[in-house]
């Protein structure tokens, strides 16, 4: 039988007061730990604000690593989820991530990951070259160990889906090197890798990037690196240890160490090619021109935003139909900005002609500013139906769009 003890109601009132004064101190040191935790999370300044980084995650720069020995123009950035409880997403070699910067207002730039592991990362790296006025690379730089950035789950279809029996020929110019390096560690973790092949092109040997790592690879049977130096002048031993070839990578000197001489390329060899415009357009015109397919040759192109300026393209008014509606153009404004004022959403990336996902369909007169031709008139007058992207294309005629 419980004995109990009836208390005098003075008692019974003092006894609540005790409780809710106790409960009161609990609750006041329970919300003073919380904002202590609060201002102890990392929260620098190149956080953007909340409202701008919709659909990508936070992750943690743990290491910043230079990789040229005579300047800080080229850097490794390590990142892991700053999400302890959330791994990072698994990505195909060769992908990118889409990263909110602010620069000094928020804007996207697409980075290629720059190393490979066969197993589940915990963190992935990025390699950036510091361009002199690229907002995207100065506010990379800029960064500090423990800064917060946001960035995209890893796209982009420029990977490594070829047979087996493939052989790789991989051509990188300058940071293009990016995707493809991870593609050949890629190929190298596997039971019987491919044979492959990379040329890779830098103006001086001090940003032949991974140059070390490349070398140290090329002692398995199945990868062979041959690094070219445009501008050699001044290179020493120390500055390059290992053999490369003066001048530019030409379709020659691929073909020689491929044991072709003259011989066209047969469907047994796919060229993936990564680097600026030009070096691009030269390399794929010329092995079109020796008999390699379209399919055989799969690009990524590295550019710099406005390799025109669009506001010298002449005034237009135009009609765009899209989704079913027609709306008239009548101003200098790039395809994926005049539709999205219209109120359709787009897929977009970098908005600058890297990424690649805002492509589209379309057929018409339109124009991208990073491939002028000589006759701007004949350019208005092609109506064929092709692939753009919308972030770079400007309409110089009628439309019709597709996506």
């Amino acid at each position: 039988m419980l004995l109990t003890i009836p208390l005098p109601i003075p008692m019974q009132g003092i006894l609540i007061l005790a409780l809710g004064a106790v409960s009161f101190v609990a609750m006041a040191l329970w919300f003073k730990y919380l904002a202590l935790r609060a201002a102890a999370s990392p929260r620098p300044p190149h956080s953007p604000p909340l409202g701008t980084h919709q659909g990508l995650r936070p992750l943690e720069v743990i290491d910043i690593i230079s990789e040229t020995r005579h300047s800080s123009h080229i850097k490794s950035f390590i990142l892991a989820s700053a999400e302890p409880d959330i791994p990072l997403p698994p990505f195909r070699a060769g992908q990118f991530i889409n990263f909110t910067i602010h620069a000094p207002t928020p804007a996207r730039r697409a980075y290629s990951i720059s190393a490979y592991s066969s197993h589940a990362p915990s963190t992935c790296q990025i390699t950036i070259k510091k361009l002199p006025q690229g907002h995207g690379s100065t506010w990379f730089h800029s960064l500090n160990v423990g800064d917060i950035i946001y960035g995209s789950a890893p796209m982009g279809g420029f990977y490594d889906d070829c047979a087996a029996d493939q052989v790789r020929i991989y051509v990188a110019g300058g940071i293009g090197i990016t995707p493809l390096i991870t593609m050949i560690q890629a190929q190298l973790c596997q039971a019987r890798p491919p044979h492959m092949h990379l040329f890779y092109s830098a103006q001086s040997a001090d940003e032949l990037i991974f140059h070390r790592l490349l070398t140290h690879l090329a002692r398995q049977r199945h990868f062979h690196y041959h690094p070219f130096v445009s501008q050699p002048q001044g290179t020493t031993a120390s500055t390059a240890p290992g053999l490369f070839t003066p001048g530019r990578i030409t379709v020659t000197h691929m073909l020689n160490a491929l044991g072709l001489g003259s011989s066209s390329p047969g469907q047994d060899y796919t060229f993936f090619l990564c680097g600026p415009q030009g070096m691009m357009t030269q390399l794929t015109d010329e092995l079109r021109s020796r008999g390699v397919s379209p399919q055989n040759l799969i690009t990524e192109a590295f550019s710099q935003t406005g390799s025109v300026d669009p506001h010298t393209l002449p005034p237009v008014q135009a009609q765009v139909r899209y989704a079913g509606q027609t709306y008239t153009y009548h101003r200098t404004q790039s395809l994926l900005s005049f539709l999205e004022d219209h109120g359709h959403a787009l897929p977009y990336g970098c908005r600058s002609g890297a990424c690649g996902t805002c492509a589209v369909t379309l057929k018409g007169k339109a124009i991208s500013i990073h491939q002028i031709p000589a006759d701007l008139a004949a350019a208005a007058d092609a109506v064929e139906k092709r692939r753009m992207l919308s972030c770079i294309c400007y309409p110089l005629g009628d439309l019709t769009v597709w996506t």
